[in-house]
């Protein structure tokens, strides 16, 4: 397969000067056009890339831009077929943050000539490949960088090559298939091979220099210390929902003996010449990678049960192991009596000198990242209430994946710190959770426009909205009911782990449960509920999305000063109340069971009969 490099005069070219055939002068000017456009005219960019896109939210994005090169990969005059490689990057502070803005846009696009010029019709989606294993080594130095080899067993599964994402300060040395050198394009955070069908073996050398401003989010190396995070794209990587980028990973991390090293995978370690060595390997396929060193940590191992909690931390480090091992065990015997033992029997608790401030900040695989500092596991006052260690370890339990891996991660996790809040501050403090968690919901614009089936990029609509959709659910079912399916997905092996998945967990209740969860999964926001005069009755009215709330409460005051305690089951646009005579003001869900938009007190004397 030939792959044409655009002589730098086309990217000058108008497309009123494009020729009017499908072939290859039409297509290079198209593309230059759009290379051109990419870096400072978005409207012209969107005219002819087309709208609704990632693309378009990158260059409307107030982000200076550079375009790389486009390639044409394939040509068929014929048909009136392309495809291209176009990739573009984004100028931040950090470079796994520009990969990650890189991905909306860089990559292999199809095209095709229709209406008498060439359009953008679809992306070469990263599920069309597979990796199936990683086997990396990598040589720190903490004064640059690291150098890294990666021996991967690939799958090609189509006619487009093989390809991947990687850091895009990335300095690639060689790139080998099945053990010959091989000739590859990386630009702006891609790299493309003309791999053929079939299974392969792919090694790929390069160099990665760290960034080395402090509060770094993805990485930050400095002499003593440093962090390399899993969505920094420091070694090939799909990005995170992809099922076909989930693979076994045993990484070989070499350093001065010095540095102590933190993998979030299950590790061992020796030192021989003044050398470190450390040694992990994935218990369960795995997309990505977290890692950590620091000169200055006293590492500690801590058992209960059958569990190991590792502490990777400086002696000054707070909360003290006897507290983490305390909350912890507490946590997982919460948790495992309800949904059973999580899979993995490892996490680590790493101190990341190199992040900003102090607090939990993230989990990746069995490591729980921290700042300087942890803080307190917990805490049952002032706002929000939250578990916030509780909320990482609770992590362990589920692997999802698919479009809604975040709802069944972050939700889940959310959700699981209200257990925790309930069992170590008391129920006064879970409704205060659950009051506070609403709040942070109902005021967050990104959240509310947001929708759950929707969050693969984790915007933060799965947090709160997601929790609040899980208890609700519970609700719905029945603790037993939700117990068991949340069980049933929780056990289920990687590739049994999306949400169509999670729904058919709940067996014979799943159609119950897929009913329930629809609206609040696909839909934005919460149910608004305004009440209405019907003659004599009262109706509920559910305005925008419609939802099932089944044993929905409301309380209905009288002139006379009584109040009667009604449920009903809420589904369509209208549900009539019963006994609404007399009544002058009603409380909708006055227990606080459900998620909703608008005043939850209706003053009804003032509502006229519809």
């Amino acid at each position: 397969m030939k792959i044409w490099s655009l002589p730098l005069v086309v990217l000058a070219l108008g497309l009123s000067q494009a020729a009017t055939a499908q072939d290859r002068a039409s297509l290079e000017t198209y593309v230059g056009a759009l290379a051109r456009t990419f870096v400072d005219d978005p409207d012209g960019f969107v005219a002819l890339y087309g709208a609704a896109s990632s693309a378009e939210e990158l260059v409307r994005a107030d982000i200076p831009r550079t375009s790389g090169e486009p390639r044409i990969i394939r040509l068929d005059e014929r048909t009136g077929t392309a495809t291209v490689l176009l990739s573009g990057q984004a100028d931040l502070d950090d470079s796994g943050n520009e990969t990650s803005l890189s991905m909306d846009y860089s990559g292999l696009h199809r095209l095709r000539w229709e209406g008498g010029r060439w359009k953008v019709e679809s992306r070469v989606p990263f599920q069309v490949n597979r990796i199936l294993s990683h086997d990396l080594t990598v040589d720190l130095d903490p004064a640059q960088g690291f150098s890294a080899t990666d021996q991967m067993e690939v799958v090609a599964d189509g006619d487009q090559g093989f390809f991947f994402g990687l850091n895009v300060g990335a300095k690639v040395r060689a790139v080998q298939l099945d053990g010959r050198p091989i000739p590859f394009v990386f630009q702006d955070g891609f790299l493309w091979l003309d791999a053929s069908p079939g299974r392969h073996r792919l090694q790929i050398d390069y160099d990665i220099a760290v960034e080395r401003e402090a509060g770094g989010n993805s990485a930050m190396f400095s002499d003593a210390y440093g962090h390399i995070r899993n969505q920094y794209w420091w070694h090939p990587f799909f990005g995170f929902g992809v099922d076909q980028g989930l693979a076994d990973f045993r990484i070989s991390i070499r350093a001065p003996e010095r540095v102590k090293i933190a993998v979030d995978l299950p590790q061992t370690e020796a030192v021989v010449d003044g050398q470190r060595r450390v040694i992990a390997t994935s218990s369960v396929p795995t997309g990505a990678v977290t890692w950590a060193y620091d000169e200055a940590w006293s590492p500690s191992a801590h058992r209960f049960g059958d569990m190991t909690l590792e502490l990777y931390a400086t002696s000054e480090y707070a909360p003290k192991p006897d507290t983490l091992v305390a909350a912890a065990e507490r946590t997982w015997s919460l948790l495992a009596a309800r949904f059973g033992e999580p899979e993995q029997n490892r996490i680590a608790v790493v101190q990341a000198r190199g992040r900003d401030g102090g607090g939990w900040h993230f989990l990746s695989n069995q490591g729980i990242f921290t700042g300087a500092t942890g803080g307190a596991p917990s805490r049952g006052g002032g706002f929000p209430v939250r578990a916030f260690f509780d909320h990482e370890v609770a992590h362990m339990w589920t692997r999802p994946s698919g479009p809604t891996r975040n709802f069944l991660s972050e939700g889940w996790a959310t959700y699981a710190e209200s257990l925790v809040i309930a069992d170590r501050h008391g129920a006064e403090a879970a409704r205060w959770f659950w009051s506070d968690q609403a709040r942070l919901f109902l005021t967050n614009l990104d959240a509310m426009a947001g929708a759950i089936a929707d969050d693969a990029a984790n915007s933060g609509v799965s947090y709160a909205k997601g929790a609040w959709t899980l208890a609700m659910l519970e609700r719905a079912l029945g603790r037993e009911a939700f117990d068991q399916g949340m069980r049933a997905f929780m056990a289920a092996p990687l590739g049994k782990t999306d949400y169509a998945d999670f729904v058919r967990g709940f067996g014979p209740d799943a159609d119950k449960a897929r009913r329930f969860l629809t609206p609040w999964v696909e839909g934005r926001g919460a149910p608004r509920i305004t009440v209405e005069r019907s003659g004599e009755g009262l109706v509920l009215v559910q305005n925008g999305g419609t939802y099932w709330l089944p044993g929905f409460a409301v309380a209905l005051e009288r002139a006379d000063g009584s109040v009667d305690w009604a449920r009903v089951d809420l589904e369509g646009e209208r549900t009539d109340i019963p006994s609404g005579a007399g009544v002058v003001r009603v409380r909708l869900d006055p227990a606080g069971e459900f998620l909703l938009l608008g005043d939850r007190v209706a003053e009804v004397a003032k509502v006229p009969a519809s």
